[in-house]
C-alpha cells in the first residue's frame, strides 16, 4: 500500500513537497502555454481574438464575449497614470532587456507591456488556484489519504499539455478552469451563495459555465424539492440571460457573429485528417477507468458526465476540429471518475463520501 508515514512532522513535509511540487509544475505548465509561437497558437497570434483587442472590447464575436480576464486587466490599466505607465516600461526594458526581446518574439505589442504582465499574473493564478480548486472537490467527494489529494492537483497540471496542442491558446482558459471546478465544489456542499457568485463570473468568463445548471439539474432533481429546485434553475437560467443580453448589446458593433458555425469545416476535417490510433486508445482508456466501479463513485461526478452529450455536439458544430480545450469543463470531472480506480489499484483506500443531505425546505 502507498502510504507515507503519518507523524506529524512529516505530514508537513509531505504538505511542503506538494506544494512547492504543485508550484513548481504549474509554472513549468504555463510556461509551455505562454511561449508556444506555433501559427494561430499563440496569446496574440488569432486575428479574431489578439490580446489587445480582448482587453479593449474590440477583438470580434464571440470571442469579445468572454470578458472577465479581459475587463480586470484594463481597470489595473486604467488606474496607473500612463506617465508612470511608460516611464516604467523603459526602465523594466533597460533593466531586464531579455524581456524586450522576449516580447518581440512572441510578437506582442511593447508598449502594451502592463496588460501582458497584468494577464499573465491572472491567467497563471487561475491554473495555480484550479489546481488548489481540484484538491478541495477531492477532499468534499472522497474519503482519501490528505497526502493523496495533494498529489491529485500535481498530477492534473502535466495531464494538460495534451490540451495545448490544437488550437489557439485564449486568456479566458484557465480561469474557465478555476471557476468551473469551484462551481462543482459549491454545488456538492450547497454553498449557494458562493455558487451564484462564481456563476455569475464564470457566465462573464465564458458562456459554456452554463453546464452547471444542466448538472446542478440531474444531480438535484430526485434530491430536492420541484419547487426549490426550479427556482434555482430559473435564477440560474435568468442571470445567463441577462448576462449574455448585456455582453450582446455591449458588443453589437463588433464585427464577428454571435456564433461560429464550423460544422461542415469539422465534417470535412474529420473526413480528410480521422483521429490517430494514440486519441482512440487514450478516449477507450479514459472510458474504461470512468465505467470500472461507476455505481460507487460520487453521484454528483456520475450525473456532471451528462454534459459530455451537448459539449460534443457544440465541439462537432461550433468548435474546431482537434481542438479538444473546448472540453475543459469535463477536465475535473472525468478526472476524478477516473481516480478511484487507479487509487484502488497502487493499495490507496479511497472511497466516495456519501452526497450532501439536501434540506426539503425553504
Amino acid at each position: 500500500m502507498l502510504q507515507p508515514a503519518s507523524s506529524p512532522r512529516l505530514a508537513r513535509h509531505w504538505r511542503w513537497a506538494l506544494m512547492i511540487a504543485l508550484v513548481v509544475s504549474s509554472l513549468y505548465v504555463f510556461a509551455m502555454w505562454l511561449i508556444d509561437t506555433r501559427p494561430l497558437m499563440n496569446l496574440n497570434s488569432y486575428e479574431r481574438a489578439k490580446f489587445v483587442d480582448m482587453v479593449y472590447g474590440k477583438a470580434h464575436r464571440p470571442f469579445v464575449y468572454r470578458t472577465l480576464v479581459p475587463t480586470v486587466v484594463r481597470w489595473v490599466r486604467a488606474a496607473i497614470p500612463d506617465p508612470l505607465n511608460y516611464g516604467t516600461h523603459g526602465k523594466v526594458y533597460a533593466r531586464w532587456p531579455a524581456l524586450y526581446g522576449g516580447m518581440l518574439y512572441l510578437g506582442w505589442e511593447l508598449e502594451y507591456l502592463t496588460e501582458y504582465a497584468t494577464a499573465a499574473v491572472l491567467m497563471y493564478a487561475a491554473l495555480f488556484g484550479f489546481g488548489l480548486a481540484l484538491k478541495g472537490l477531492v477532499r468534499v467527494l472522497y474519503e482519501v489519504p490528505e497526502w493523496f489529494a495533494g498529489v491529485v492537483p500535481v498530477v492534473a497540471m502535466w495531464l494538460l499539455p495534451p490540451f495545448f496542442v490544437n488550437g489557439t491558446h485564449y486568456v479566458y482558459d484557465f480561469m474557465q478552469l478555476l471557476l468551473f471546478t469551484l462551481l462543482l465544489v459549491s454545488l456538492a456542499r450547497q454553498h449557494w451563495g458562493a455558487f451564484y457568485a462564481l456563476l455569475v463570473l464564470g457566465l462573464l468568463n465564458k458562456e459554456t459555465t452554463v453546464f452547471i445548471s444542466l448538472i446542478a439539474w440531474v444531480y438535484l432533481r430526485d434530491r430536492m424539492p420541484t419547487r426549490i429546485l426550479m427556482r434555482h434553475l430559473v435564477v440560474q437560467l435568468g442571470l445567463f440571460g441577462v448576462t449574455k443580453l448585456g455582453l450582446y448589446l455591449r458588443f453589437a458593433s463588433n464585427p464577428g457573429t454571435i456564433v461560429e458555425d464550423h460544422t461542415l469545416i469539422n465534417l470535412y476535417n474529420a473526413l480528410l485528417r480521422p483521429y490517430d490510433l494514440g486519441a482512440v486508445l487514450v478516449v477507450a482508456v479514459l472510458g474504461v477507468l470512468v465505467a470500472k466501479g461507476f455505481a460507487d463513485k460520487p453521484l454528483i461526478l456520475r450525473r456532471a458526465l451528462w454534459i459530455a452529450i451537448p459539449m460534443t455536439v457544440l465541439y462537432a458544430t461550433l468548435g474546431t476540429y482537434g481542438e479538444i480545450r473546448v472540453f475543459y469543463e469535463l477536465v475535473p470531472i472525468v478526472l476524478l471518475l477516473c481516480l478511484e480506480p487507479i487509487a484502488r489499484a497502487l493499495g490507496i483506500p479511497m472511497s466516495a463520501r456519501p452526497p450532501q443531505t439536501v434540506k426539503k425546505e425553504d
